[in-house]
């Protein structure tokens, strides 16, 4: 359950122990949303892909799908690119959302022993990636452009019940690099299809 961190107070013991239940297809998230600064550490490992949820249009990388862990969790739980991990995995339990930066509390290490982690204060630097400074000017950009790629965009595979498109429109000269990486990470969604 995500809960926003100006509501509670709370520690982070340790990933000591966990079963990387946030990397699994049963329990962990199979999406997270992107700014425009994540798409750089994220299209050579995860498909990005957009979104509409909860009536909103997103930019979004699948992580598993609802059947399969994550790819890259390998022996004993380890993440075998954690040096490299996109910036919703270095962050978690964190998450800066689209409107508000919420805490994971089903996480394993989430409670009221160990370090501080969050309170309305704010979250410990442990957590910290550089996506997280002038977030919401990042965040206006990221919906510039998503306010442009939202009507051309064809449907591609669904994902715990949420349809991914990808972009057809025409080159944006402003933010084609952003295209071009999205459309070099589509190689990747056929590892994300059902078996």
């Amino acid at each position: 359950m995500y809960k926003k961190i100006t509501e509670v107070d709370l520690k982070f013991s340790s990933c000591d122990g966990c079963p990387s239940n946030c990397c699994t297809g049963s329990h962990g998230f199979a999406l997270a949303p992107l700014i425009l600064e994540d798409f750089v550490e994220t299209y050579e490992r995860f498909p990005i892909l957009f979104a509409s949820v909860d009536q909103v249009f997103k930019a979004v990388f699948i992580l598993h799908n609802e059947n399969e862990d994550c790819r890259f969790l390998g022996e004993n739980n380890a993440c075998e690119i954690y040096e490299h991990r996109p910036a919703p995995c270095i962050m978690y339990p964190i998450s800066p959302l689209f409107d508000e930066i919420v805490v994971d509390t089903n996480c394993h290490g989430v409670g009221n022993e160990g370090e501080f982690l969050c309170n309305s204060s704010g979250f410990s630097k442990k957590f910290y990636h550089k996506r997280i400074d002038g977030f919401y000017d990042k965040l206006q950009n990221t919906q510039k452009f998503l306010n442009i790629v939202r009507f051309q965009v064809e449907y591609v595979i669904t994902i715990d019940g949420i349809e991914l498109f990808k972009y057809i429109g025409e080159d944006l000269e402003e933010y084609q690099e952003f295209i071009d990486m999205h459309k070099k990470s589509l190689h990747l969604v056929e590892l994300h299809k059902e078996k």
